[in-house]
């Protein structure tokens, strides 16, 4: 069977972090994280909309940096462990 390009996309991206994949004789995929403790089991054809999403999801549980959002702004901060753009609190007042 053949693998969809957004699979491959992905293997591709987890592999240049030292994730480590093995096919199964049923055509599924093992993805086994970098420090030995976590693996990811996806199957090898998509059935639904959602199975990329939830393959990505499951991979960055488990430490895999996958589609990291883009912050527009100068200097992102570090909150727990999620960047985040520093955004001014708005001050909500009363009407006079």
């Amino acid at each position: 069977m053949a693998i969809s390009r957004d699979l491959t996309g992905i293997f591709k991206v987890i592999l240049g972090q030292g994730w480590r994949i093995e096919q199964t004789a049923k055509n599924h995929f093992r993805c086994y994280s970098p420090d030995g403790k976590h693996i990811v089991t996806t199957g090898g054809t998509l059935s639904d909309h959602r199975a990329i999403a939830n393959i990505k999801a499951n991979l960055r549980r488990y430490g895999a940096l996958l589609g990291m959002p883009k912050l527009d702004c100068a200097k992102p901060i570090l909150r727990n462990g999620r960047r985040v753009c520093p955004v001014p609190k708005k001050r909500w007042h009363k009407g006079r």
